[in-house]
């Protein structure tokens, strides 16, 4: 699309959002794009087994006397979901 193009859209957005209530789905998904949130992709997380719900468990009250220095020189599979530097 072009800058002309891409200025129609926003106006055109805009001037539906102004028509329809302001915290509706259409206008929260026009609008978030215009705001730089538009190559954020859901993660889908898969829920805990029972198994693995044990296995959590079990490791938190093995390591519950853990160090500040042990907590940081553990990955925690959390971390890579978002990435906060400009390259991501």
């Amino acid at each position: 699309m072009t800058t002309v193009q891409n200025v129609a859209v926003a106006q055109n957005c805009r001037q539906n959002v102004q028509k329809i209530a302001p915290n509706t789905e259409f206008s929260v998904r026009c609008t978030l794009p215009h705001m730089g949130y538009g190559s954020r992709k859901p993660v889908r997380i898969l829920l805990l087994s029972v198994v693995n719900k044990t296995k959590c468990v079990t490791f938190a009250l093995a390591n519950e006397v853990w160090t500040m220095a042990n907590r940081k020189k553990k990955y925690w599979f959390e971390e890579y979901r978002f990435k906060l530097g400009s390259h991501g």
